[in-house]
């Protein structure tokens, strides 16, 4: 018989605490993509690209570490599954959680350049920079938030979450600003996004893993 990796029945059980709040995030982010349907705005574009991609693990990220939770981690070392097994199915699960709004934004989006044209010439024109910092985003977000979370960041997940978020806009921001300032091939400033991004959450994945590895519960 095969045997069932720990860490997906974990990234199961995340998508299924957090499932009250997804269903909320869902009616927000279909709002936001009727809205965009219907006014084509640019401003609407960028705040249901944003949305889309980081709802779903910002949802993720509050039901992690103390308050609340804290019987439930405290479960979980004591159940047969390592403790890294823990921690990858975090990060796994931020990795899912933006893959999953892909295909929703994608369909909108498509649907959106038919209705709007101005709106298929503002995406292209600005698709090096908004697309990588959509992906970028959620990554750079829980790179930041996980090793805080089970640190200092303790019963304080909502606050630790937006904080952030917000870190992580001007981060990204700052990226964008030097890649426009050093006149950057788009290919160029793209590369740099994602390794804003992806870079630091492959670091966060190992300090988190050291961090929870020697954590007291």
């Amino acid at each position: 018989m095969k045997s069932i990796n720990p860490v997906n029945g974990l990234i199961r059980y995340s998508f299924y605490s957090a499932s009250g709040n997804l269903s909320i995030a869902f009616i927000v982010i279909s709002v936001l993509g009727v809205t965009l349907l219907a006014t084509g705005a640019s401003t609407t574009y960028l705040i249901f690209g944003s949305l889309t991609m980081l709802f779903t693990p910002m949802f993720l990220m509050t039901g992690t570490g103390g308050g609340a939770t804290k019987k439930w981690e405290k479960m979980k070392v004591a159940m047969p599954v390592k403790r890294k097994d823990v921690i990858t199915s975090h990060y796994y699960s931020i990795i899912l959680a933006t893959i999953v709004g892909l295909p929703f934004f994608g369909v909108i989006l498509t649907i959106s350049f038919f209705l709007h044209e101005d709106l298929l010439d503002y995406v292209m024109s600005t698709a090096h920079i908004f697309l990588p910092f959509f992906l970028g985003a959620p990554l750079l977000t829980s790179a930041l938030f996980y090793p805080l979370a089970y640190t200092i960041g303790e019963n304080k997940e909502e606050a630790l979450t937006i904080v952030c978020m917000l870190a992580v806009s001007g981060i990204l921001g700052l990226f964008i600003w030097i890649g426009g300032t050093a006149n950057l091939a788009p290919g160029a400033l793209i590369l740099l996004i994602i390794a804003a991004s992806v870079i630091p959450f492959i670091v966060s994945y190992a300090i988190t893993k050291s961090v929870y590895a020697k954590k007291d519960f």
